[in-house]
């Protein structure tokens, strides 16, 4: 009773900082006591609606906390969350804007509030479901539709990005300073259940009838940690802000009431850091992509350096000096590999449902094991591998 009074004084006082932003005066507070934990375990997640008593309308909040964990302290990498809602998607819009867009990047949470305060760290956004957004079903593939809107939004994220960076250098430079870069931060917590996925993946790969696979691919494994670094962090000429955590659970989709897609918003932006393209697309991709769309990449590269390439010359830039398809093809050959860590990685966590994976270890361990025997996890990392190979990555 007491810890759910705290939690609610809490949620009050966040919901009341929403209340001040939006300017309403007469309000009602309906915070969510229940907790809700992301798949990563790195945010708690709540709800709650501010209610204007004026004229009933009603605002939908989704409110992130920094958790306290005693094995890890994410506060640097929840800052970077803060700063892109506040401020990058702030810098996008008034581009956008300025350059009186009409095609545009719209496709992130409306942000609120938020702050920074030691053990009282927050993010208030729009809470998305009530609006209709929902997750895709994390343990199936996603369809080429979908693709086709994810690559293409990507574009647009992408090209306002390298706009920032190219027109207003100081803002660029002033908040990539800032950002922590998480995906080196995070290591020590992924090494350990990759070199389980590695391990597995390895297992799943014919010595004979794959043989150049699997004999390139233990390699890699031979040296998970080292390729990993050298794969993971830029070197290039083409750096920009990404999304960073590009996986399915932080894609929310729309769609008609005739189930027709309409909509994508990105979300979950702690990982964020200046890197490669390729690191987004790749990791979103390999973590989701059927062996038919693994077999269609030429043709989604291309849908979203169109849709980058539109935007940028909207925003009065060149997209062939800025990040041309010939280097995007280059790229995915250096580093697309890194894209092949996180989907061999995250089929595990897709596959496994949640309750599961927070179940205790000796169980935990026996359910890993049988996720990895199985055909559904065998057949979608050969599938990657195999891919791999094909493109060169390994």
């Amino acid at each position: 009773m007491a810890e759910s009074m705290k939690i609610k004084e809490v949620l009050d006082s966040i919901l009341k900082d929403v209340a001040r932003t939006l300017d309403i005066k007469s309000f009602e507070l309906l915070p969510d006591l229940s907790t809700n934990f992301g798949d990563g375990f790195v945010a708690a997640f709540y709800t709650g609606v501010v209610r204007d008593e004026l004229n009933g309308r009603m605002t939908h909040v989704a409110i992130k906390r920094n958790p306290s964990f005693a094995f890890a302290d994410f506060s640097a990498i929840f800052k970077n969350e803060a700063d892109i809602y506040a401020k990058l998607v702030k810098y996008f819009d008034e581009m956008q804007r300025q350059h009186k867009m009409t095609v545009v990047f719209d496709n992130t949470p409306r942000y609120f509030c938020s702050s920074l305060e030691a053990k009282n760290e927050y993010i208030a956004m729009e809470y998305l479901k009530p609006a209709g957004y929902v997750m895709v079903d994390k343990e199936k593939y996603i369809d080429e539709e979908h693709w086709k809107m994810v690559f293409q939004v990507y574009g647009r994220f992408h090209a306002l990005s390298f706009a920032l960076k190219e027109q207003k250098p100081r803002v660029y430079q002033s908040f990539k300073d800032g950002l922590i870069d998480g995906l080196v931060s995070l290591l020590f917590i992924l090494m350990e259940p990759m070199k389980e996925s590695f391990a597995a993946t390895l297992a799943a790969l014919d010595p004979v009838f794959d043989e150049e696979a699997h004999n390139k691919f233990k390699k890699i494994a031979d040296d998970i940690s080292g390729n990993y670094q050298r794969v993971s962090q830029y070197r290039g000429s083409y750096s920009c802000i990404t999304h960073g955590d590009c996986w399915s659970n932080n894609l929310l989709f729309k769609y008609s009431k005739n189930g027709k897609l309409e909509d994508v918003k990105l979300i979950d932006f702690q990982l964020s850091r200046e890197s490669s393209p390729v690191h987004d697309l790749s990791y979103i991709f390999y973590s989701s992509a059927s062996k038919e769309d693994l077999d269609k990449l030429d043709k989604y590269l291309t849908i979203y350096h169109r849709s980058f390439s539109r935007m940028a010359r909207d925003l009065n830039c060149n997209p062939e000096s800025q990040f041309p398809l010939s280097a995007l093809k280059e790229e995915w050959k250096e580093y697309g590999l890194f894209g092949v860590y996180m989907g061999l990685y995250l089929w595990k966590v897709k596959l496994l449902p949640k309750s599961q994976l927070l179940a205790d270890s000796e169980t935990q361990a026996k359910l890993t094991k049988e996720l990895y025997e199985g055909e559904a996890y065998r057949t979608r990392v050969r599938n990657l591998v195999l891919h791999a190979l094909d493109e060169g990555l390994l």
